[in-house]
């Protein structure tokens, strides 16, 4: 029972932490919110952040997360990694990696290539999407059967993009508030929503900033998880962050903590380490 509920969550982890960074919100000077960001700020940007979290349910460590953004002459690379360590490693070898890259634009992203891939006792699996003009292409090993591409077709255009990608857009274009807003994602075998909504802080510190965010499956996802999500809607999930400065130039919000309900109660992520150009930063 207990290798089946690890591996539950982290089967829940490869949908949801990656995609709980959203809430990082890079914030320009205070003059340039609710602005288009120009070419000569996309062109300034020179940062590499590395972020490195871990998992915890019940108490004990069942997984890493480290995710690398780095932005520079207007274009973005990022690559994010989840595995399985603690009481999680001696059930799971579980090991998810991630990749995106992509342009800055105007007012949003322009992605150009998204991979993930996965390393289980059962063995491997891979997917990429190439985004072309209009088109989004999806390869996939073990491949997408007919019936899973209808489905993921319907409710797929070039504005769905990627986890990865979706992290640095929201990053870059929605500076002003980052517990508002609904975003449709797509990681090559599934179609979710996040919804975000804030958070009251009372019952946490002052300087920190507190949202709440809803994962629902759209598509791609089994006909039980379907089901269960109109019969028991998901629930929002916490998430607090820390506001640093970075080149006198940029607001960072880094989270800090994140509180995941899963079924076996609240699986806790924390922030341990970020380097920021090279620099720990001690928040």
């Amino acid at each position: 029972m207990l290798n089946k509920k690890i591996k539950s969550i982290l089967n829940f982890l490869i949908l949801m932490l990656a995609t709980f960074m959203l809430a990082i919100s890079f914030s320009l000077a205070e003059d340039s919110v609710n602005k288009d960001i120009s070419i000569e700020n996309r062109y300034n940007l020179n940062e590499q952040i590395y972020l490195n979290y871990s998992v915890r349910s019940l108490g004990l460590n069942i997984a890493n997360f480290e995710l690398d953004i780095n932005l520079s002459d207007s274009k973005y690379w990022a690559n994010a990694k989840i595995k399985a360590k603690g009481i999680g490693g001696i059930f799971s070898k579980t090991e998810f990696t991630y990749g995106s890259r992509g342009n800055l634009e105007k007012k949003t992203i322009s992605p150009k290539f998204y991979s993930n891939h996965l390393s289980t006792k059962k063995g491997r699996g891979y997917v990429s999407i190439a985004y072309r003009a209009e088109l989004l292409t999806i390869y996939a090993l073990p491949e997408n059967n007919k019936e899973k591409e209808d489905l993921l077709a319907i409710p797929l255009d070039t504005k769905t993009k990627d986890p990865l990608s979706t992290i640095i857009e929201i990053s870059l274009y929605t500076i002003d508030n980052p517990c508002v807003g609904q975003w449709k994602i797509t990681d090559g075998r599934q179609v979710f929503s996040l919804v975000f909504r804030k958070l009251d802080l009372n019952k946490k510190a002052e300087d920190l900033i507190g949202c709440e965010v809803k994962y629902t499956p759209i598509a791609g996802q089994s006909d039980k998880e379907l089901e269960d999500e109109k019969d028991n809607p998901s629930p929002y999930h916490k998430i607090w962050l820390s506001k640093i400065k970075i080149n006198n130039q940029m607001d960072i919000l880094i989270p800090v903590m994140i509180h995941a309900k899963t079924d076996l109660g609240i699986t806790k992520i924390e922030l341990d380490d970020i380097t920021i150009n090279d620099i720990n930063i001690v928040l």
